[in-house]
C-alpha cells in the first residue's frame, strides 16, 4: 500500500451491494409516500443485515434480532418520560449487549447492533415530539414507526432468504432447516472475559444518561454511544478510538454544515444524505474515514432539513464529552481490576 493509501476509504463491495438492495427500495417508498419514517426505520433492517454478514445469523435469527430491536426501542422510548427509569434501562441494555462477548465475539456484534438502533431511534423520535406531551399523544407518536421497522426487517430477511436459497447447492441442508435455524454456524467466536469492560460501560452510561437528562442535551444518543464505543475498545486502543471519533466530529460536522449551506435544499438531497450516513456502517471499512463521513452526512442532512447549524454542531460536543467519559471509565475499571488481582 502506498504511503497515502490509508487516506482512501476501503469499499466493501459485497456489503455495499447488499445495503443498496435494501436501502434503495426504502428510499423509493419514502419518496413515493412522502413519509420520512421509512428512512428512520431503515437502520433496523440494516442492523439485521449487518449481523447476518458479520455474525452469521440466518433469517429466523434476523427476525428475532429485529423483534429485540423493536422491544428495546419501546423500553427506551417510554422510559425517557421518567429520567431515572431511562438511566436504569439504558445502562442495563448496554451492559447486556456488551456482556454477550463472554459467550463469543460474534455475539457482541449482535448485541451492539441491537442496542445501537434501539437507542438512536428512541432518542430521535422522542426528541421530535418532546417528553412533555400528554401520554396518549406520546404513545401514538412513538408507536407509529413500529410497522415500518418491522417492514424493513422483513425486507432484510427476504434478501437473506434469497441468498440462503442460492447457497443450497453447496450443502444438503433442506430449505426449511436453512430458514428456521438461528445462525449458519454454532461457532460464535472465542469467548472473552470482559467483566471490567462491562463495569466501565455501566458507569459510563450512568454518567452520560444522567448528564443528558439533567442538561436536556439534544441528540443525547451521540454522547451515550460515544461513551460506550470508547469504553469497550481494547485496552491501549481507547485513545485511538476516541481520537478517531473526535477527529470525525470536528472535521465531518463543519464540512457537512458548509456543504449544506451551498447545496440546494430539497427533500431528495436530504433523504440521500440520511441514507448515505447509514450506509457508512457497511461501505467504509476504515474506522476514522467511516465516522468522519458519517458525521459529515448527518450534519448535511440536518442543515438540508432546515435546522440551524448549532443543532448540527452540538454533535461535536456530545461526541467529545461521551468519548472522554468512556476512556476515563475504561482506564479506571482496568486499574481497579489489576489492583484487585494483585491482592
Amino acid at each position: 500500500m502506498s504511503s497515502t493509501g490509508w487516506l482512501w476509504p476501503r469499499i466493501g463491495e459485497s456489503s455495499l451491494a447488499r445495503a443498496l438492495l435494501l436501502l434503495v427500495p426504502i428510499l423509493t417508498l419514502s419518496r413515493l409516500t412522502g413519509n420520512e419514517i421509512w428512512l428512520q426505520a431503515a437502520i433496523v433492517g440494516l442492523a439485521c443485515q449487518l449481523t447476518q454478514e458479520r455474525a452469521g445469523l440466518a433469517p429466523f435469527g434476523m427476525l428475532l434480532q429485529g423483534l429485540a430491536i423493536i422491544a428495546g426501542y419501546l423500553l427506551l422510548v417510554f422510559s425517557l418520560r421518567e429520567p431515572p427509569l431511562f438511566v436504569i434501562t439504558c445502562t442495563l441494555m448496554a451492559a447486556g449487549a456488551i456482556r454477550l462477548d463472554a459467550a463469543g465475539r460474534k455475539l457482541r456484534t449482535i448485541g451492539n447492533f441491537t442496542y445501537i438502533p434501539s437507542l438512536y431511534l428512541a432518542c430521535e423520535i422522542s426528541d421530535k415530539l418532546g417528553k412533555g406531551a400528554d401520554p396518549a399523544t406520546y404513545a401514538a407518536f412513538v408507536l407509529a414507526p413500529l410497522p415500518y421497522m418491522l417492514a424493513t426487517v422483513m425486507m432484510a430477511i427476504f434478501l437473506a432468504g434469497l441468498e440462503h436459497l442460492t447457497q443450497r447447492r453447496h450443502d444438503d441442508i433442506s430449505v426449511a432447516r436453512r430458514l428456521v435455524r438461528l445462525a449458519n454456524s454454532a461457532d460464535f467466536g472465542a469467548p472473552s472475559e470482559n467483566g471490567a469492560t462491562v463495569v466501565a460501560v455501566m458507569v459510563a452510561v450512568v454518567l452520560m444518561t444522567t448528564l443528558v437528562e439533567w442538561q436536556e442535551l439534544g441528540s443525547g444518543q451521540w454522547a451515550i454511544w460515544s461513551a460506550v464505543s470508547v469504553a469497550t475498545a481494547e485496552v491501549g486502543a481507547n485513545h485511538q478510538k476516541l481520537g478517531s471519533r473526535v477527529f470525525g466530529a470536528c472535521v465531518g460536522v463543519p464540512v457537512g454544515i458548509c456543504l449544506g449551506s451551498i447545496t440546494s435544499h430539497s427533500a431528495l438531497t436530504c433523504d440521500m444524505a440520511i441514507l448515505g450516513s447509514v450506509m457508512t456502517l457497511v461501505a467504509l471499512k476504515r474506522y476514522i474515514v467511516a465516522v468522519t463521513v458519517r458525521y459529515g452526512l448527518t450534519a448535511l442532512a440536518i442543515t438540508l432539513s432546515g435546522q440551524t447549524a448549532s443543532i448540527a454542531a452540538e454533535r461535536i460536543v456530545n461526541v467529545i464529552i461521551g468519548g472522554c467519559v468512556g476512556i476515563i471509565c475504561a482506564y479506571c475499571a482496568q486499574f481497579i481490576r489489576r489492583n484487585t488481582e494483585s491482592i
